[in-house]
């Protein structure tokens, strides 16, 4: 096609007849292609030609994309990602890529960007080159390396959606939006309910005999994390219904809540009478129907269970994936451990403002591939440098697969915190580090088949599901219903607590959602032979709503290259990974975007 660069020209005759001399010359052409790639933030000049910066003034950018100081960002791809904006100018200074000029940068960067045509308002904008963090000594603004990427055409995170910045307020501000917190005098309750039972609620009695008994945790360490008992409402079918649920709540500090806020650049609702300890959120989870689980309030913020036990002066914390787990080590060992928020599936970026103090993190996640998986994915973001991984022995899988298991198993925990091991490098591995992998997976064959579809199971039995690092085509004529099936097999995936990002270039998101809510609903949305939507049409939804689906908000023509950043935006801020679904439905694109986009999207980060 017309629209790809020139040295795809010489693939073509060679495509078919001689398979792999197409895809050296497809490989190195993606080289070339890359190194030379542009920027949306600005056209390029012609050549010889210097346009004068225009000054820009009301400039409002938007809040920080929080990036820990430990997360690693190599100064090569800093390096690269710099040298792909016209009419830049860089130059190397120590561990540091200085520009030269801020006026060639994507608006909004700099709130001095006129001039720069003077010598000494030249090279003031420093990139970090390990971690890509940037400021600028003209005007003092400061940001980390997606936040160029996002003002540079990239996605904005919203709640389930990633919105291109040129579809948004460019003025809109995070903090506009009050992070609403839960009534604090109701959920300090919870932890007297599970002690004291003041109403003899048989049911609380069966919750605390099964948290002592069965997951072997004292009453003295439930009562420390502020562990409780609570009922919460549930959507099922049409309908709503009651169940009694143990309650996790996420205590901060007065002023950990005030620094996330302004690291995160959020505004937290006020309270009435604030004391030296909140509860950002409390995690509710159904002690019948573990399945169901909801966070309280709607629309709160993010924070880390059991955080307000570590001491001020710790430098040394436990990360595990779920709050018995945490609750297990620190009581077998004392030392401080919190849990993940939503277990292995997501490390929200809100949360790494709470572990930024810390020089170690020991990750315990639970002893099966998503766990294992999700320790490498985590440690990445929080800092290679600062991270050890726990791995009980593979010899144990069977009995000990989490840190509450260790600690009924009566297993020396100090010694295998102890024991943890550096995360191995992303391009370098030996047997040793494999090892304990590949023995699990040869137990647990099973666990590594993939995320099955189990609305399509012959489908499932022919492709073992959806795979990390595979990515499925589904191509097909117009009206054939590759949509509808899409919108079916993430549906089925998100139910199972994969995060799954839509791109629909034809569809809109309305119509899209639409489809997708009758499908995961099963029945008529609309009563037959009326225009009334059902009764429980909000309990529908609110049961939609807690998938972990989103939906980039382009539609119709896209650049490529803002879609692809979107994406990698979106691997940053929700833990998207190769293991998660990325669904693009583009049929209405012509067929040189379909296949840079397949292209594209395999070479990218997600």
């Amino acid at each position: 096609p017309a629209s790809w660069p020139p040295c795809f020209a010489q693939v073509a005759p060679y495509a078919l007849p001689m398979a792999s001399r197409a895809t050296s010359l497809v490989r190195s052409a993606l080289q070339q292609w890359q190194a030379g790639r542009r920027l949306r933030c600005k056209p390029a000049s012609p050549v010889g030609l210097t346009p004068a910066p225009q000054p820009r003034t009301d400039v409002q950018r938007a809040a920080s994309t929080y990036v820990s100081k430990h997360h690693v960002i190599s100064k090569e791809e800093v390096h690269e990602y710099l040298s792909s904006i016209p009419d830049i100018q860089l130059r190397d200074s120590g561990d540091q890529v200085v520009v030269k000029d801020c006026s060639v940068l994507p608006s909004g960067f700099c709130g001095k960007p006129s001039g720069t045509e003077k010598a000494d308002n030249q090279w003031k904008v420093y990139f970090k080159g390990e971690g890509g963090v940037w400021f600028c000594h003209r005007c003092g603004s400061t940001g980390s390396y997606y936040d160029l990427k996002r003002m540079s055409g990239g996605a904005d995170v919203r709640k389930g959606l990633f919105t291109p910045q040129a579809a948004t307020d460019s003025g809109a501000k995070r903090n506009r939006v009050e992070l609403k917190m839960p009534d604090q005098r109701l959920v300090a309750r919870y932890p007297l309910t599970l002690t004291k039972n003041p109403s003899g609620d048989k049911e609380v009695t069966e919750i605390r005999s099964y948290l002592v008994n069965e997951r072997g945790l004292t009453p003295n360490t439930l009562l420390k994390y502020g562990v409780g008992c609570a009922p919460y409402r549930f959507p099922e079918g049409e309908t709503y219904v009651n169940a009694m649920c143990v309650t996790f709540p996420w205590i901060l500090s007065t002023e950990q809540l005030q620094q996330q806020d302004r690291d995160l650049g959020t505004t937290s609702a006020e309270l009435q009478q604030p004391g030296e300890y909140v509860t950002r959120r409390v995690k509710a989870r159904a002690y019948k129907r573990k399945s169901w689980q909801r966070l309280d309030p709607t629309g709160g913020g993010w924070g880390l269970f059991g955080l307000h036990t570590v001491p001020s002066d710790a430098t040394e914390i436990v990360l595990t994936e779920g709050e018995y787990d945490a609750m297990a080590v620190y009581q077998a060992t004392g030392l401080p451990a919190v849990s993940l928020p939503s277990g292995a599936s997501n490390l929200p970026l809100d949360v790494l403002p709470l572990l930024e103090r810390f020089d170690t993190i020991y990750l315990w996640m639970d002893n099966d591939g998503p766990g294992q998986a999700a320790c490498d994915k985590f440690a990445r973001k929080l800092g290679l440098n600062r991270c050890y991984v726990v791995k009980p022995d593979s010899r144990d899988t069977t009995r000990i697969k989490d840190a509450n298991d260790a600690l009924r198993a009566g297993v020396d925990m100090r010694a295998l915190i102890a024991a943890a091991e550096k995360p191995e490098h992303q391009d370098i591995a030996t047997f040793k580090h494999l090892r304990e992998q590949v023995l699990h997976e040869i137990r647990h064959p099973d666990e590594y088949n993939g995320t099955p579809i189990h609305t399509l199971p012959e489908l499932t039995k022919v492709i073992k599901g959806f795979r990390k690092g595979e990515m499925a085509l589904v191509t097909g004529p117009t009206g054939v219903g590759k949509t509808t099936l899409l919108s079916q097999m993430s549906i089925d995936v998100a139910r199972q607590g994969v995060n799954t990002l839509w791109g629909s270039f034809e569809v809109k998101n309305t119509r899209l959602v639409k489809k997708m809510l009758q499908q995961y609903h099963g029945n008529a949305l609309i009563k037959p032979g009326t225009a009334d939507v059902i009764d429980g049409i909000h309990a529908v939804a609110d049961q939609f709503q807690q998938l972990p689906l989103y939906f980039m908000t382009f539609h119709g023509g896209s650049e490529v290259d803002q879609v692809i950043d979107a994406m990698d935006f979106a691997v940053c801020a929700t833990t998207l990974s190769t293991s998660s679904s990325i669904t693009c439905s583009s049929c209405s694109l012509d067929l040189g975007m379909k296949l840079k986009m397949l292209i594209k999207t395999l070479i990218s980060k997600p």
